[in-house]
């Protein structure tokens, strides 16, 4: 969903799709990225938050570097994700 909202934001300048895609990042940070070790995430989380993944997939890594890489290509986008 993060990607598809910054490529409608890129593509059509409405900023709901702005917004939308800083709450879902914002969502990812707080959830799979969160208290997980460092260079991982958790790839399943439970109804209350709790990691119940064994292993974490190389494939995740994929969807995650996308997401990424989209944030980093235009920080603008997502005002609570600026890099400096």
């Amino acid at each position: 969903m993060l990607k598809a909202f910054l490529m409608q934001y890129r593509e059509l300048g409405d900023d709901g799709d702005r917004q939308n895609a800083e709450a879902v990042a914002q969502s990812l940070f707080k959830s799979y990225l969160a208290n997980a070790p460092d260079g991982c995430w958790h790839d399943r989380l439970d109804t209350q938050g709790k990691s119940t993944a064994k292993t974490i997939p190389a494939s995740s890594l994929y969807h995650l570097w996308t997401a990424v890489v989209e944030i980093m290509d235009n920080p603008q986008r997502l005002t609570g994700f600026a890099t400096h």
